[in-house]
């Protein structure tokens, strides 16, 4: 199978260290590594980012560092705060990275309330899907010391989304209704908190498991949910197919199906299927097994949003992942480019260099005209 796109050894770490360490990216758990951090490492905010990019430095270590590299950075408020929001909205930053750089925000020493807030609201801004939103959140409210401080984070980040949902319009009904549920939930709690008729601490143990079930309906939404003709559901979210082309060369040369589903006019999120005309076409293919080995292309589907959520392989042999549940459906209707894509009740993991380690649900419907592209 041809594939486009390989896994490549991270490798540039700007890190400064006294023992000279290689180390492979590409694989899901990074091995330990010993190295002494020089002093001006340390206090280099950027580079301390790159190192959990690359998959040096995770969970308590990666945040432990960010915190030590906001506290001393060399700047004042807004500078440390913007210095968090470019990790926040660079396209290059995997996830954890950019949960990372939002923990540790919350539990510097140098940062203000007012400006740890603003942080959890472009974090709410910037993250790609609701359940990446809410595991934000939760962190920033886990992190946060002071507990009204941790009711103000809910409150301000519940009130960004509601924003996000209410500027998208009517594909987004059902998830603004269930965010809607939750806030009134959340402020009722709030305001026994404030009466003194709750105990605080119940109250914030009660808020986060309210944020986990919501994760959980708006994700479980996703692959439930039939689309509406040419659109996708993402983790509940509803995506536009803004275009929707098939590789010409592929096609013509080899009946090949390499398709791209695009939901942006920058075509820098979009959804690859790719399949095999003489095996796959007409067939409803199983999403969470690998194919038997066989001559010709094996089905694919990756999402990138631009970052990569998840990328799937069926070859047998490889490391790529598979669905945890799902069925796919291409079949081209007659001798041209109209065809019917149809994928239903997807759930879906993507590791290591296959994905950003969450688990998303993906439900797509179209049937129409393939534009021509190579690509």
């Amino acid at each position: 199978m041809k594939m486009k796109r390989n896994c490549f050894l991270s490798v540039a770490v700007a890190l400064i260290v006294t023992v000279p360490v290689l180390f492979n990216a590409c694989q899901e758990d990074a091995p330990e590594i010993n190295y002494t951090l020089h002093v001006s490492v340390v206090n280099d905010f950027s580079a301390v980012v790159d190192a959990i990019n690359d998959g040096a430095l995770k969970n308590e270590a990666a945040i432990g560092k960010l915190v030590q590299a906001i506290d001393k950075m060399n700047a004042d408020q807004a500078g440390k705060i913007e210095a968090v929001v470019n990790v926040l909205n660079a396209l290059d930053n995997t996830i954890d990275a950019k949960l990372a750089a939002l923990e540790a925000a919350m539990q510097a020493q140098t940062l203000s309330l007012e400006g740890k807030l603003d942080l959890i609201k472009a974090a709410i801004e910037a993250l790609p899907d609701y359940t990446s939103k809410l595991d934000a959140l939760v962190a920033a409210i886990e992190a946060l010391p002071d507990y009204s401080d941790k009711l103000d984070a809910v409150v301000n980040a519940l009130d960004a989304m509601e924003a996000q949902v209410d500027a998208l319009g009517g594909s987004q009904d059902a998830i603004a209704g269930k965010i809607a549920d939750v806030t009134e939930a959340i402020n009722d709690l709030i305001a026994s908190v404030n009466s003194g008729n709750t105990d605080t601490a119940k109250a914030l143990a009660a808020i986060v498991a309210m944020l986990e079930e919501l994760k959980e309906a708006i994700s479980s939404g996703g692959g439930g949910e039939t689309p509406g003709d040419n659109s996708v559901v993402l983790d509940g979210e509803t995506l536009t197919i803004v275009r929707a082309a098939i590789d010409k060369s592929d096609l013509e040369e080899d009946n090949f199906y390499d398709i791209y589903f695009f939901f942006s006019e920058e075509n820098d999120k979009f959804i690859e299927i790719m399949a095999n005309g003489q095996l796959h076409d007409g067939k409803t293919l199983d999403l969470t097994k690998k194919e038997d080995e066989h001559a010709g292309w094996f089905w694919s589907v990756e999402m990138r949003t631009p970052q990569i959520l998840f990328q799937t392989f069926a070859k047998p042999g490889t490391d790529y992942p598979v669905f945890l549940s799902g069925t796919l459906l291409v079949k081209r209707i007659g001798t041209g480019t109209e065809f019917e894509v149809t994928l239903k009740d997807g759930k879906v993991k993507g590791y290591g260099t296959f994905g950003d380690g969450l688990e998303h649900t993906i439900s797509l419907n179209y049937k129409g005209t393939l534009d021509f592209g190579e690509f």
